[in-house]
C-alpha cells in the first residue's frame, strides 16, 4: 500500500529543491509512525517496500523523468526486489531513505535503496525496474536520452549481476 499521506511531501516539495544526479541519488526523510508498526512494535517489513516507492518517485522527479513519463506515457514498474534488514526502526524514530541508480542494461535499471538512522544502515534493498509504455518495455537508452543523459552505465558489480541473473532464471510455479 502506498502511504498516501506521505506522497505529497515527496511529489510537491518546495519548488527550490535542487535536481539530483541518478547515480548520486536522492534522500527522503521520514519519521516512523504508529501505523508503520507491526505486532513487535517496530516498522513492518511491508512498510519498507511502500516507503521505497516514495524514494523512487522522489528520484524520478528530481532527475527529470517524471515529466518525461507524463509526456511519453511511460510508467515505471518494479520487477524484483530483495531487501536485507540489519536493525529495527522503533516508533517516532527519524529515518533517511537514500535511493540511487547503480547500473542499467538495455531494458532494466538497477537501484539501491538504503534506510539510515543517522549514519547507521538499517536496511538495504536492490531493485530491478523497467519503464513501460502501451507498446511494451522502453529501452533504457530512450529513457536516459529523454533527460539528456548520454553517459554509459557504470559497471555492474558482480553481486548485482548474480542477483539479477537469479531473478531472471527463477522458474514460474503453478500452485494448485
Amino acid at each position: 500500500m502506498l502511504p498516501f499521506l506521505r506522497l505529497p511531501k515527496v511529489l510537491w516539495r518546495p519548488v527550490g529543491r535542487e535536481p539530483a544526479d541518478a547515480l548520486e541519488g536522492s534522500n527522503v526523510c521520514f519519521r516512523v509512525w504508529l501505523n508503520d508498526l507491526d505486532l513487535n512494535w517496530h516498522m513492518n517489513n511491508s512498510r519498507y517496500l511502500a516507503l521505497m516507492d516514495l524514494g523512487r518517485y522522489d528520484l524520478t522527479k528530481r532527475v527529470g523523468l517524471l515529466a518525461a513519463c507524463r509526456r511519453e506515457g511511460w510508467f515505471p514498474v518494479v520487477g524484483s526486489v530483495t531487501i536485507r534488514f540489519r536493525a529495527s526502526l522503533k516508533p517516532y524514530e527519524k529515518v533517511r531513505l537514500h535511493t540511487r541508480v547503480m547500473a542499467w542494461d538495455a531494458s532494466r535499471f538497477f537501484l539501491e535503496q538504503t534506510f539510515l538512522r543517522g549514519e547507521e544502515i538499517v536496511a538495504t534493498a536492490w531493485v530491478r525496474a523497467v519503464f513501460l509504455s502501451k507498446t511494451g518495455k522502453v529501452p533504457t537508452a530512450t529513457v536516459m536520452a529523454s533527460i539528456g543523459e548520454t553517459r554509459p552505465s557504470p559497471a555492474m558489480p558482480d553481486a548485482l549481476r548474480s542477483w539479477s541473473a537469479a531473478q531472471a532464471d527463477r522458474p514460474e510455479r503453478t500452485i494448485k
